[in-house]
């Protein structure tokens, strides 16, 4: 699965952003995983050894390549922000945590 695909997002008609516009994503900055509950549905955003998406049994993990030869961090890592926050809109999530 090439990255470009996970994070990519189609460009929507102006009918559908209008309709798109769910409430907000709360964005939790935790500093350890064990921050979130076991038993909680979630999305985490983090920083990794690479950079993909990992979906499990409660939820997914949007992982970005924290290397310093890594010259697309920043892109990278704002399009997991999207892309977690679409997700948990999604499954109906309240919140995203961001592993700081």
């Amino acid at each position: 699965m090439k990255l470009a695909n996970v994070f990519a997002r189609p460009t929507p008609t102006p009918a559908v952003m209008a309709a798109a516009r769910p409430e907000s994503v709360a964005v939790i900055r935790i500093k350890q995983r064990d921050s979130i509950p076991i038993a909680e549905h979630h999305v985490l955003v983090m920083e990794g050894l690479s950079t993909y998406v990992f979906e499990h049994p409660r939820g997914a993990s949007f992982i970005v390549d924290s290397s310093i030869y890594n010259v697309d961090h920043d892109r990278q890592y704002n399009e997991a922000l999207d892309a977690a926050k679409a997700m948990a809109r999604t499954k109906g999530l309240p919140a995203i945590y961001v592993l700081e």
